[in-house]
């Protein structure tokens, strides 16, 4: 939720939608992110819309998109500050959008990292103690640059849950929505640094 320039309400709903609310009424409704609408933000020259589809899309005042961005994970907060736009996402990571009217402009991750379950395992590199390996109970492993202090690199433990498998553990102490065999409870590098195990 949040209000245009113009005081009209702008609320994101489920549906996908953003309906336009004057004076307790829907005037208006633009189809905004399949899944659902996440987040609105109102610009000066316009809005922002964050989707569950994971896309950032811009509007100009007359509702017609003049950008749109591929952020890769539901979109759950946005902020700008001119033309800067700040993305937080639902998977741990924050984006920024240098010109959000530029659509060429590529977002870039500014913070990722394990975002579901708790971060289990942890190995740093034989040859190299600058890089170092973080696996969870997100279905995550990331190799991060300590130097750089991001992930430079980062995979899918397990593309989908085993087939009859429970969505869900009863028996562990955690919140993780993964099952268990989509977890990592341990990562070690191989003496030379060329292989990954995960456990």
């Amino acid at each position: 939720v949040n209000y245009t320039t113009k005081g009209v309400g702008a609320v994101g709903t489920k549906d996908g939608n953003v309906y336009f609310v004057k004076d307790g009424k829907a005037v208006k409704k633009l189809e905004a992110h399949p899944g659902g609408v996440l987040s609105v933000a109102a610009l000066p020259e316009g809005m922002l819309t964050g989707g569950k589809d994971g896309i950032l899309r811009v509007f100009d005042n007359h509702v017609k998109e003049v950008a749109k961005f591929n952020i890769g994970a539901p979109i759950s907060s946005i902020a700008f500050q001119n033309r800067r736009t700040i993305v937080g996402t639902n998977r741990g990571a924050i984006f920024v959008v240098d010109d959000h009217s530029n659509p060429q402009c590529v977002p870039r991750a500014i913070v990722s990292g394990h975002f579901d379950g708790e971060l289990w395992a942890l190995d740093v590199h034989p040859q190299n103690s600058n890089i170092f390996a973080t696996a969870g109970e997100d279905n995550r492993l990331n190799i991060w640059d300590a130097e750089k202090h991001k992930v430079v690199a980062s995979t899918l433990l397990r593309e989908k849950a085993k087939e009859g498998g429970p969505a869900r553990r009863s028996r562990a102490a955690t919140t993780s929505a993964f099952p268990e065999e989509q977890c990592g409870r341990s990562v070690a590098f191989s003496p030379d640094g060329q292989h990954i195990a995960v456990g």
